[in-house]
């Protein structure tokens, strides 16, 4: 049984894979196992797998015949052993340092998450990120949820160290785009204890055909899904203030508007008739607390609950 499971999904990120896996092979924490969940590669990243796993006893390969990130996490679980679970994107890598930090600090507050900050990597080699403090923090999950609500708190999960059974308790969803978006904070809210490591461990490399750079009808109706999904979520914490509540639901239902209207100028009406139905059912079904929405939120969901067809023709592309 390892201290750390480290969950790599792999899919046709053949140039960057090595420099990724050398960085969790190298870690200063040597009590790890690594998973690679490869997943229908065509450029060469499924022998690398393979390759890789034959220069350290530590890595396992899993040959998956079902694509997708959250089906590759959740398939990579059921072969781990560590006590904590880990993430890390295939074309991303990390500081050496970084499963020894949160780990340490997992086991000195029986945390059930431990985060880090991250820095952006670009193409051309210059990077941005926040300013280190280098502290530990022990932080509640309702400030953490918030945190992540208000992007102060990244919703990815390579950032973090989870405990087993809190990893277990939200499986990614799958077939679905922006997967981390939609659980990372139910995990972060189910924890008992949550402790932030001020230092940024984490590379994450700016790629120009990335998920979240290339938006299709289709990804925008999966993020609406998760961002609505987050509706009302801060109303379990007594410990934030109501205003704060309101606040951040008023910011989700803008942000919700503002990804319908995406995916109708994108041509999503046409294309994915079910789903902007079940969309214009969430509008219709939060309608019920236009008070504490924007005053350009309100009127927008008023229309598309009221006057749908002409809506959708002054925004459909």
């Amino acid at each position: 049984m390892a201290c750390v499971s480290i969950i790599i999904p792999v899919h046709n990120t053949a140039p960057y894979l090595r420099k990724c896996v050398d960085s969790v092979r190298n870690q200063t924490l040597d009590d790890i196992e690594i998973i690679l969940a490869e997943n229908l590669s065509t450029d060469g990243s499924y022998g690398l797998c393979d390759e890789l796993a034959s220069e350290d006893d530590r890595i396992k390969v899993l040959h998956l015949d079902v694509a997708g990130q959250s089906h590759a996490r959740n398939a990579a679980l059921e072969h781990t052993t560590g006590r904590y679970i880990g993430y890390v994107d295939s074309d991303d890598h990390i500081d050496r340092t970084m499963y020894e930090s949160l780990y340490s600090a997992a086991v000195k507050y029986d945390a059930d998450l431990v985060y880090c900050n991250f820095y952006q990597l670009f193409p051309d080699g210059h990077t941005s990120g926040m300013a280190d403090t280098g502290k530990t923090v022990v932080r509640t999950p309702a400030e953490v949820v918030k945190d992540i609500f208000t992007e102060t708190v990244s919703s990815s999960p390579c950032t973090k160290l989870f405990s087993r059974k809190t990893v277990e308790r939200h499986p990614f969803p799958e077939g679905r785009f922006f997967e981390d978006h939609a659980v990372v904070y139910r995990m972060a809210g189910d924890s008992s204890c949550i402790v932030w490591t001020d230092k940024s461990f984490y590379a994450y490399y700016q790629r120009a055909d990335s998920t979240c750079h290339t938006l299709t009808p289709e990804k925008e109706y999966h993020f609406f899904l998760a961002e609505s999904g987050r509706f009302n979520y801060l109303d379990r914490f007594d410990d934030i203030p109501q205003d704060t509540r309101d606040a951040i639901f008023r910011l989700q239902v803008d942000n919700c508007v503002g990804r319908f209207r995406h995916f109708l100028a994108l041509g999503g009406a046409a294309s994915l008739k079910e789903e902007t139905c079940e969309m214009r059912k969430i509008f219709c079904s939060v309608y019920g607390q236009r008070g504490k929405m924007s005053e350009k939120a309100r009127k927008t969901i008023f229309k598309i609950k009221y006057f749908w067809p002409l809506y959708r023709m002054k925004h459909n592309k």
